[in-house]
């Protein structure tokens, strides 16, 4: 029996126990990171903050500021990807896409795009929650194109079940992004294949970290903690994971009587 229930655990931890955190997010420390302005209609970059409740942003303009806040010491490869727990996630009038991105720089600009201008940003991919309508949404750059734009979509699920984001890398050059939702699951939203018509794009997951799209003086519309990367979970790793649980909740049982 102490085999059994020794496999039964070993099974339960053996999907966990490749991710990698790579920031809680709540120590207050930022200094892994670069931040780099990618929109601005005013001049003003956005404040990030790291707490003991988890990463917020912050708009000091009444117009549209648009930043990444990226580091380069870990990377998103085929295979992989990189997920962050979403919390005070709550309906409100605050204008602001809020997020994760993978970039193939840390800082992926070559000028500011301001409005009636060409974007000289370089390739990167971004999963985002849109407080202000209810909404999630993506967005992607293939060099100066954008690549993909879902511009907010009601999510399945509700909008308050929302738990968590996600950007994967099936194969190289392609990304799933998506949610996490306490009712529906995981769900994919979009895959987004870069063409490699620019340069770079084979580099894309060089940096790893955040997005925000701010668009007004206002507190942060929500709190991220925990992100992590690991493999992408497969099926039968998450039927294993599954079965362990069950497992575990059956040796308890047998315990209790």
């Amino acid at each position: 029996m102490k085999k059994i229930s020794a496999f039964i655990i070993a099974s339960a931890l053996a999907v966990g126990a490749q991710a990698q955190v790579v920031d809680t997010l709540t120590t207050g420390s930022l200094g892994a990171y670069t931040q780099t302005q990618v929109l601005t209609q005013s001049g003003n970059y956005l404040a990030f903050a790291s707490g003991a409740n988890g990463l917020t942003v912050n708009g000091n303009a009444t117009s549209a500021e648009q930043n990444l806040l990226l580091r380069s010491d870990y990377s998103l490869t085929p295979g992989y990807e990189l997920t962050v727990n979403v919390a005070n996630l709550v309906s409100s009038s605050f204008n602001a896409d809020f997020g994760i991105v993978v970039a193939s720089t840390a800082t992926p600009i070559g000028a500011v795009w301001t409005s009636g201008t060409v974007s000289t940003r370089s390739n990167y991919v971004a999963m985002y929650v849109k407080p202000g309508s209810s909404q999630i949404g993506a967005i992607a750059f293939d060099g100066t194109t954008q690549q993909y734009s879902s511009g907010g979509v009601n999510p399945t699920g509700g909008y308050a079940d929302i738990t968590g984001l996600y950007i994967s890398e099936p194969t190289a050059g392609t990304f799933d992004v998506g949610y996490i939702s306490s009712t529906a699951g995981t769900v994919q939203q979009q895959a987004i294949t870069f063409t490699g018509t620019q340069p770079g794009d084979t580099a894309i997951g060089t940096a790893i970290g955040f997005y925000a799209d701010v668009r007004a003086l206002s507190q942060s519309p929500a709190q991220l903690t925990d992100f992590t990367l690991q493999p992408i979970p497969e099926p039968t790793s998450l039927a294993l994971f599954g079965l362990g649980l069950a497992g575990l909740g059956f040796v308890a049982r047998r315990k209790s009587k």
